[in-house]
């Protein structure tokens, strides 16, 4: 799914704005143990450079990423190595 999203440009409050195209991946995660641990690496994963918005649900095993089409792969790849550095027993299938 891509949806279009206008964003201001930074360098001129006069410009017209861009628009950036944001692409939803949803990742199955296996071996989440507990509720607060989703949260914790809910707050984590947004921190990611390029994620627009995130949501780890511990009930469907899911993480939703919504991110910059153009970066999606870097963000991917990093969210991978985040939920590894906090959560190593667990599986993504991206």
């Amino acid at each position: 799914m891509i949806l279009l999203r206008l964003k201001n440009s930074k360098s001129n409050a006069d410009s017209c704005p861009r628009k950036e195209k944001i692409m939803k991946k949803i990742i199955k995660i296996e071996g989440l143990d507990c509720a607060n641990c989703a949260a914790y690496l809910e707050r984590k994963l947004a921190l990611i450079d390029g994620m627009e918005d995130v949501s780890v649900n511990f009930i469907s095993k899911r993480i939703t990423v919504n991110a910059d089409e153009d970066r999606m792969e870097t963000v991917l790849r990093d969210v991978k190595k985040v939920t590894g550095d906090i959560e190593p027993d667990c599986v993504l299938n991206i």
